[in-house]
C-alpha cells in the first residue's frame, strides 16, 4: 500500500477544485418556457406544437430551442401535459418559469448526503462515491487504476476495496501504524469532507443568471452563480435531477467538473453485506 494512501486518495477528490480542462461547453439557448414557435409569446398555436410533438407529429432534438419551449413542466420529455400547461399560460391561468429549487442540490447543500458520479482529470473521467453523516465518512475514487475506499463508520476505521467487495476493520494498532506513516485522522477526513465546499453553496434562487442547455446530448436547466474574482459556478439541473457542477474560472475555462448519477440524504450501510472481510495484508495484496 502507498505510503499516502487516504491523503492520495482524498487529494483526488479534492483535485475537482483545482483542475485546468479544456472549457466545457453547455450551449446555452434563448428559449422561453412554452414559447415554442420562438415568437415571443406563448399562444394556443405553441401548446399545438407541443402537442404534436408529444404524439410524434414533430420530432425537436434534445436541447433545441423547440423542446426545451415545449417540455414546460422542465422533466426533459415533451407529454400532452406540457401542452396543457402551455395552453393554461397562454390564457393566463399558468405561469410557466424555471424552478428555484431541486432537492437533489439542496441535499448537497444540507452536509449531510451520499453521491455517485464521476470526476474528469487529465482528460481521463473516473468513478467517485462520497457520503457523510453525524456518523459516517465515506470516500471512494479510482486512483492508479485501482478502486479504493476509505470509510469512518461510529468510531471504526475501515479500508476497503470497491471493485473486489473487499474491507478490513482496522484495529488499534493498526490505525497508530498507519497513522504514523501518514494516514489522514478522522477530524482530518471529515474536515477535508466538509471543505468540499457543498454547504456554502448558495440556493437555486440566488442565481445570477438561468437558462436553458444541453449536457450530454440531454436538455437541462443551468442556474449561474457569480462568485469572486469573475468566476463562475454553474449547476446542471433536469427535473428532480441535478446533473452536475461546474467552476469556470474569470477566462472561461473549467476549473472543476462533477457529473452525479444518484444523490441521496441517506448514507447507505458501509460495508456493504457482500463485501468480504479481509487482512490489512490480504487488501493491500488486493490492491497491488
Amino acid at each position: 500500500m502507498k505510503r499516502h494512501f487516504a491523503k492520495t486518495l482524498i487529494a483526488a477528490v479534492m483535485a475537482l477544485c483545482l483542475l485546468a480542462l479544456p472549457f466545457f461547453s453547455a450551449n446555452v439557448l434563448a428559449a422561453a418556457l412554452g414559447d415554442v414557435d420562438g415568437k415571443e409569446g406563448v399562444t394556443a398555436a405553441d401548446a399545438r406544437l407541443a402537442l404534436r410533438a408529444a404524439v410524434g407529429l414533430e420530432d425537436y432534438a434534445a436541447g433545441s430551442a423547440e423542446f426545451i419551449a415545449a417540455d414546460a413542466d422542465r422533466d426533459g420529455s415533451i407529454t400532452a401535459g406540457d401542452a396543457r400547461l402551455i395552453l393554461r399560460a397562454a390564457v393566463g391561468l399558468e405561469l410557466l418559469d424555471w424552478p428555484t429549487s431541486n432537492k437533489q442540490y439542496d441535499t448537497l447543500r444540507s452536509g449531510t448526503y451520499y453521491f455517485k458520479g464521476t470526476m474528469t482529470q487529465d482528460g481521463q473521467t473516473v468513478p467517485i462515491a462520497m457520503g457523510i453523516d453525524k456518523n459516517t465518512v465515506y470516500v471512494e475514487s479510482y486512483m492508479d487504476g485501482l478502486s479504493m475506499g476509505y470509510l469512518l463508520k461510529n468510531g471504526n476505521t475501515y479500508l476497503l476495496n470497491p471493485e473486489k467487495k473487499l474491507y478490513h476493520k482496522l484495529n488499534v494498532v493498526e490505525i497508530a501504524t498507519l497513522k504514523s506513516a501518514g494516514l489522514i485522522t478522522e477530524d482530518e477526513l471529515r474536515a477535508t469532507v466538509n471543505d468540499m465546499g457543498f454547504t456554502s453553496m448558495p440556493p437555486l434562487s440566488k442565481a445570477s443568471n438561468v437558462a436553458p442547455g444541453v449536457l450530454d446530448g440531454a436538455s437541462c436547466i443551468i442556474y449561474t452563480f457569480d462568485m469572486t474574482d469573475g468566476a463562475k459556478m454553474k449547476v446542471y439541473t433536469s427535473g428532480d435531477k441535478m446533473l452536475a457542477l461546474e467552476n469556470v474560472n474569470p477566462v472561461g475555462y473549467t476549473v472543476s467538473l462533477m457529473q452525479f448519477t444518484s444523490i441521496s440524504s441517506t448514507v447507505p450501510l458501509l460495508p456493504p453485506a457482500d463485501y468480504k472481510s479481509k487482512t490489512l495484508l490480504g487488501l493491500v495484496a488486493s490492491m497491488q
